[in-house]
């Protein structure tokens, strides 16, 4: 059995080890040249002054332990949410050619059905416009057939492709510059309230679960959506955020994230997802 083990302590080289038995064996070399019959007390002294010693050379050259995340007030909390609200509250409408694909598909630069309708309706708003391929148009009116169309259909899932374009309103609500984007506000927002603030670890992660009441200014524009859409916007909201500490930048980053009106049920459980 290994010394450190038989002294009960980890993290013990094996320079310690040697350095406390040499001086063990010393001490008792003394002892047995007959100096008493009794220990005296010089070497009890001594032998203390090598156990001190020993376990401080221990504690010095312990190898460090993962620092852990550092707590996270409820103040705190609110300060880093209502930072990620700031950066995060917009709406990315991809631009330029698509394939629309069903549910299941992924055909390089597409779009599932979910998001082709979400762009109808932004379409709807005024945003964006929405318009089909002229040769995906014929083909599925039944007015022209090729074989590439076919085949993109029954094995790749493409229903059509389109052109997605920004309108002259879209165009003056993108709040900044980024290729084949087009990013406009949802809004602006002020937390009022933390109502949890869980530590989670997974693994060598630290994770909080938060949980906050806020107060919803929405944008014209994504009011009009969810009008649209059929699920009008409260100005009373709650949320459920999922951050991770990065011990690399010291800070907290998000994750994921779900969003419901106060009084209504969370339709979405990202959170949650990710945590599995």
């Amino acid at each position: 059995m290994r010394g450190s083990a038989v002294l009960g302590l980890s993290g013990v080289s094996e320079r310690q080890i040697s350095t406390y038995r040499s001086a063990n064996r010393t001490l008792h070399s003394v002892s047995r040249r007959g100096l008493s019959s009794r220990r005296p007390p010089f070497l009890t002294l001594m032998r203390n002054v090598v156990v001190a010693t020993f376990l401080l050379l221990t504690v010095a050259d312990a190898p460090p332990s993962r620092a852990a995340a550092p707590g996270l007030s409820d103040a705190a909390a609110l300060t880093i949410m209502q930072r990620i609200w700031d950066e995060t509250a917009t709406v990315r409408i991809a631009l330029g050619t698509f394939s629309v694909v069903r549910d299941g598909f992924a055909n390089g630069q597409a779009l599932n059905e979910k998001q082709f309708h979400n762009a109808l309706i932004w379409a709807k708003v005024g945003i964006i416009t929405v318009g089909e391929v002229s040769s995906s148009q014929s083909f599925n009116r039944g007015q022209s057939f090729s074989w590439g169309q076919f085949l993109n259909q029954t094995v790749g899932g493409v229903q059509r492709q389109i052109v997605v374009s920004p309108t002259p309103l879209g165009s003056s609500l993108n709040i900044r510059h980024e290729p084949n984007r087009l990013i406009i506000s949802q809004g602006t927002f002020r937390l009022t309230r933390v109502v949890g603030n869980e530590l989670i670890k997974r693994g060598v992660d630290d994770f909080r679960v938060v949980r906050v009441l806020y107060d919803a200014s929405w944008s014209q524009a994504y009011t009009n959506f969810y009008a649209i859409s059929g699920a009008p916007l409260s100005s009373r909201r709650k949320s459920i955020i999922l951050i991770k500490f990065d011990p690399f930048k010291d800070t907290w980053i998000w994750v994921a994230g779900d969003y419901a009106n106060a009084d209504s049920e969370f339709t979405t459980h990202d959170v949650a997802d990710k945590l599995r």
